[in-house]
């Protein structure tokens, strides 16, 4: 959700080797260059032999989040080994690349190629080119990848599609668990077995103050109430794009977010964000995102595990979570004459398998393309292997923007758990500022809850 909660956090992965392999997680494939004769993919393939911009000289700007330089850079020095009278300029930025993009785009001083991500619809998908039928059909798509219908567009027209799904899970410290007298047995299955093991999990003082929370959920708290009110089966969304937040159901689900911190009594508002808490021991499980299987190397005295969410009553739901993907790049309308060696390194890099389990094991996603789920470097990976379980049981709700997570922590959570407003009025006023937003900034943005794959399980 950038990742709403978690952009930045991979940055300090220079360490981790992510096409060398090794590490509680795994690595992250090969970054051998392909021959330079021959052809690479399966249903979409890449002739390696045939030249590109007629073998003339081109030079190609390619921008990206720098969380993603070291898969990005193997990928261009493979390309331009394959097609040598292509230049490929990388820039790499952090967390103000949108604030670069838009700009450099809407001058047409932008990029050629640029990392993309789901929810700048609103923003940059104006300034992108759709993908040519002649070079990444869809026929082909559809054939080597998931999720590639819900990513088209209401022109019809394909621009980025997901590489890879990431949803959330329950990290615990498996310290902590052996310590409270938890085994394997123990990992919930459902919410009140959760709330069970939390209590266990945690330590107060004297005073009844806790010092070690048992599940760690601040600054996730947002994410949870949308788990769980998909869970109970309705969509985030209506039919005509307007976010439900007043209902009953959230009204449930947030009494049960306050009720960890004041009747449970697992989880506390002092306490640092989860992943904080997590990593520092002072949280023995905490609700993280799937990116965190990767971050996590780089405390190798911590032992940790995971499992799933639970479930409510611990049964299949309509949906677990929702889902969020890390795009391909994407080719902008800058430059004509570098619009198809754009969409031939895009096509290089959908057809090599190696780069694309290398992105899966960096960022902490599920690969979307089908072969992949068998791949050792996926199965290896703790995280990812599990996640792969219960993938087809979470929702892409589509291009949710950053405004969207952030009204609901600042009207509704932080004005329940901090400033004790009542649960009635904080999500009446949180839903009128959606309707708010979502009828003026975010009118034009279309929602897919309703192409997911059991959507006729929600309601």
């Amino acid at each position: 959700m950038k990742k709403c909660f978690f952009a930045g956090v991979l940055l300090s992965l220079c360490a981790f080797l992510v096409f060398a392999g090794g590490g509680q997680q795994g690595g992250g494939g090969s970054s051998a260059a392909p021959a330079a004769t021959g052809v690479v993919g399966n249903t979409l393939k890449y002739d390696l032999s045939a030249p590109v911009n007629g073998g003339k000289n081109i030079t190609l700007e390619f921008w990206s989040e720098s969380r993603f330089e070291r898969v990005y850079t193997e990928l261009a020095a493979g390309y331009m080994r394959v097609h040598p009278n292509v230049k490929i300029n990388l820039t790499y930025f952090g967390d103000e690349m949108l604030d670069k993009l838009a700009p450099a785009l809407q001058t047409r001083t932008g990029p050629d190629v640029t990392y993309y991500h789901n929810e700048w619809d609103g923003v940059i998908l104006p300034f992108v080119h759709p993908y040519p039928e002649d070079v990444l059909p869809l026929s082909a798509l559809r054939a080597d990848f998931n999720l590639i219908d819900s990513h088209i567009q209401n022109d019809g027209k394909l621009y980025y599609f997901d590489m890879g799904i990431m949803t959330s899970g329950i990290f615990y410290n498996k310290k902590m668990w052996r310590e409270a007298g938890l085994t394997d047995a123990d990992i919930p299955a459902s919410w009140d077995q959760l709330v069970t093991v939390a209590k266990k999990l945690t330590q107060y003082d004297n005073a009844g103050n806790i010092t070690r929370e048992g599940l760690s959920i601040n600054e996730m708290q947002e994410f949870i109430l949308q788990a769980l009110s998909y869970q109970d089966g309705y969509f985030l969304f209506t039919g005509d794009n307007k976010p439900v937040i007043n209902s009953p159901a959230w009204k449930v689900n947030l009494q049960f977010i306050q009720d960890l911190y004041t009747v449970h009594k697992v989880s506390s508002t002092r306490f640092p964000e989860g992943n904080e808490a997590f990593v520092n021991e002072q949280g023995a499980m905490s609700y993280i995102w799937g990116w965190a299987g990767a971050w996590l190397a780089n405390y190798p005295d911590l032992e940790w595990g995971f499992f799933n969410l639970p479930t409510k009553g611990g049964k299949i739901p309509p949906a677990i979570d929702r889902n969020n993907g890390e795009s391909t790049p994407v080719v902008t309308a800058t430059r004509p004459e570098a619009r198809a060696v754009g969409f031939d390194f895009l096509k290089f890099f959908l057809a090599n398998d190696s780069y694309l389990v290398a992105m899966a094991n960096l960022d902490g996603i599920v690969p979307v393309k089908k072969n992949l789920l068998d791949h050792p470097n996926i199965k290896n990976d703790v995280v990812l292997s599990t996640q792969t379980k219960i993938a087809d049981r979470t929702i892409w709700p589509g291009p949710v923007p950053a405004e969207y997570h952030t009204n609901i922590k600042t009207f509704a959570i932080q004005e329940v758990l901090f400033n004790g407003a009542s649960i009635d009025a904080a999500l009446s006023n949180t839903q009128s500022v959606m309707d708010r937003d979502f009828g003026q900034a975010f009118r034009n943005l279309s929602f897919r809850e309703r192409l997911y794959a059991h959507a006729n399980e929600l309601k």
